[in-house]
């Protein structure tokens, strides 16, 4: 009687494979092949998390940190800030200041506090104050005393946050245990040893600028050499761009990859699709993917939710080798839309042809469409080019010349890429772009204003 009981077990076990095994191959050789989507893929990922919620971190990250090094001496930092130790310092005021800090109250922008100790925390676009102290997981009534800022004055007894577009500054004090002057000049003191490059303010220069700006300053050759940036196109091998070598860094694009297909139209773009999902490599290297599928679930996402998941995505693409700064954001209804822009060698990339690098728009937790610049920044170590003049004689002429210096902005030029007539790259080492030298300071290569979000 007990060898039956323990045959009918086995054999219900049996069954069960089975079944589970008849489960399996009808999702893969029917459901898959037919819609592109696995319903077992569907299923279990229903539960799996959208995004990261660590990454809502990177939303508080500036576009770059400015340190006062001496007088009307400024270290600018555009790279590595997530390792930087001034924004680990930054961290811990801002959460002592949401936590603890006392309010003192609104005043007019004034300059003049560049006369003292102090790292600044610059942002691209208008930080909401509620949005940013979401990041840290506080919601309490002090930082929303204050509506939106675009720059955080940390000095060694107080902290402004400014919002240099209405020409305000807001006075919060923290404990002295936390922000104090050992503190903060051990701060400057790391960007001291790091500054390769001295800037200075237009403001302290008296020059004619409704706005602070910073200009890099290389007079008697104190920054007379310097490397020019190479860029490749991403995607290419040899000056090419194959098929092949596309859809192999594009997989990760599809839930299925092995469902897609691809085109070529008139205007010789490739183009990868399966049902739900379309793949574009565009004239101007720009990758342009779009998902037609929305899950309605999640509707209610949040903004930081949407955020992270747009930061999840860039993560995953393999061929992401540039470093991004968050250039600014739009939301219309449930629809929000993320800009990045590159930087590279501690500078902007600014690009003469394109608004942004990346864009990533999303609707309720899910990622509909990722458009992104095909390029990759290196420096070219080989080569050498001399600054032969300072940039405060440069400013004087474009004064005189009725040029509007307030429009000015620095990093590598970066121009739109050539190709000749059958779409191929021209050159293996392409668009070698100068950063500093008189040539680009002339007005149309300089003056690229930022797009407005």
């Amino acid at each position: 009687m007990k060898v039956k009981k323990i045959f009918y077990k086995f054999s219900s076990l049996i069954i069960l494979a089975l079944m589970a095994l008849s489960l399996y191959q009808v999702d893969r050789l029917w459901l898959e092949e037919a819609t592109g989507q696995s319903f077992l893929t569907s299923l279990f990922s229903q539960n799996a998390p959208l995004f990261d919620v660590s990454y809502y971190k990177y939303f508080r990250q500036p576009k770059r940190i400015i340190t006062r090094v001496s007088y009307n001496r400024f270290d600018i930092a555009y790279s590595n800030l997530a390792e930087n130790s001034s924004l680990m310092f930054f961290d811990e005021v801002i959460l002592e200041i949401l936590q603890n800090g006392q309010f003192r109250g609104t005043f007019e922008l004034d300059y003049d506090v560049l006369n003292n100790d102090i790292i600044i925390y610059e942002y691209a676009f208008i930080m909401n104050s509620s949005t940013f102290a979401e990041v840290y997981s506080q919601r309490n009534n002090v930082i929303l005393a204050i509506e939106r800022f675009d720059a955080v004055y940390i000095l060694e007894d107080r902290v402004y946050f400014v919002d240099s577009e209405n020409n305000l500054m807001h006075r919060y004090t923290v404990s002295a245990a936390v922000l104090n002057a050992e503190r903060l000049l051990a701060e400057i003191s790391q960007a001291k040893n790091n500054s390769s490059i001295s800037y200075a303010s237009s403001r302290l220069l008296e020059l004619n600028t409704e706005k602070n700006l910073f200009f890099p300053i290389w007079q008697n050759g104190e920054y007379s050499v310097y490397n020019p940036i190479r860029i490749r196109t991403s995607y290419y091998q040899y000056g090419d761009l194959t098929k092949a070598n596309l859809l192999r860094n594009i997989r990760f694009l599809f839930d299925n990859p092995e469902s897609v297909w691809d085109t070529t139209d008139i205007s010789e773009r490739l183009t990868f699709s399966n049902n739900h999902a379309v793949v574009r490599y565009l004239e101007n290297d720009i990758v342009d993917f779009t998902n037609y599928r929305v899950n309605q679930q999640n509707r209610g996402a949040s903004f930081l939710d949407d955020f992270a998941q747009a930061i999840s995505f860039i993560k995953a693409d393999n061929m992401m080798v540039n470093e991004i700064y968050l250039m600014g954001y739009e939301e219309i209804g449930s629809i929000r839309t993320f800009y990045f822009g590159y930087v590279h060698n501690n500078q902007r990339i600014l690009l003469t042809d394109h608004d942004f690098g990346i864009a990533v728009t999303v609707i309720g937790g899910t990622l509909t469409r990722y458009r992104k610049l095909a390029y990759t920044f290196e420096t070219a170590t080989e080569v050498n080019r001399e600054a032969r003049r300072d940039i405060l004689s440069i400013l004087d002429e474009m004064e005189a010349g009725g040029l509007d210096i307030a429009r000015i902005n620095f990093g590598y030029r970066v121009p739109f890429l050539e190709k000749d007539e059958y779409g191929k790259q021209l050159g293996l080492t392409i668009g070698i772009v100068d950063i500093y030298g008189y040539e680009i300071y002339l007005a149309p290569a300089i003056i690229n204003t930022e797009p407005e979000f």
